[in-house]
């Protein structure tokens, strides 16, 4: 590696740091003002649905943690989200980015549930934030995995879970 792509890595990983912990800080700042402004424009129906974003979006979570640990096979001395193969089995067979849908449904179910203007605005920042990190997470594993990953955009679209589950069932 030459002195200029290692000082580029350098640069985008502390450009995921500082985005990480943003989307972290906006995250928290949603719960607090949907504590503090709950359901404010009394839409009764947006907020029930808000709960049942927000539970699909978790559980949507906690089975993509556990099918990327399950098949992942994480780097020597790395974490478990470092793996040295494509994860392609379970719900990484209908999206591709599980975890970051799931994040990005948690976003809308708290909008849902506050209905308060800020939250809005915070709301739809921490999406474009995921879906801008989640781009970038695709550029790396294109150049981790290759043909490998390019394979795997074949076949799993980025978000769509419909989509996913049709063409699931077309490459079975």
């Amino acid at each position: 590696m030459n002195k200029r792509s290692l000082m580029t890595e350098q640069i985008t990983n502390w450009k995921f740091i500082i985005i990480s912990y943003s989307i972290t800080f906006l995250f928290i700042a949603q719960i607090i003002l949907c504590l503090f402004f709950y359901n404010w424009l009394e839409i009764d129906l947006l907020a029930y649905s808000g709960w049942i974003i927000l539970i699909f979006g978790i559980i949507l979570m906690l089975k993509s943690q556990m099918d990327f640990r399950a098949s992942g096979k994480k780097m020597e001395g790395k974490n478990w989200l470092e793996t040295v193969k494509v994860v392609d089995i379970g719900i990484y067979s209908i999206t591709r980015h599980p975890m970051y849908l799931s994040f990005i449904l948690m976003a809308l179910a708290l909008i849902f549930m506050s209905q308060y203007w800020l939250n809005v605005i915070i709301g739809i920042i921490r999406i474009i934030m995921l879906y801008y990190v989640m781009i970038e997470e695709e550029k790396m594993d294109l150049e981790r995995f290759g043909n490998e990953y390019k394979d795997y955009m074949k076949r799993v679209p980025r978000l769509n879970v419909l989509k996913g589950i049709l063409e699931r069932n077309r490459y079975k």
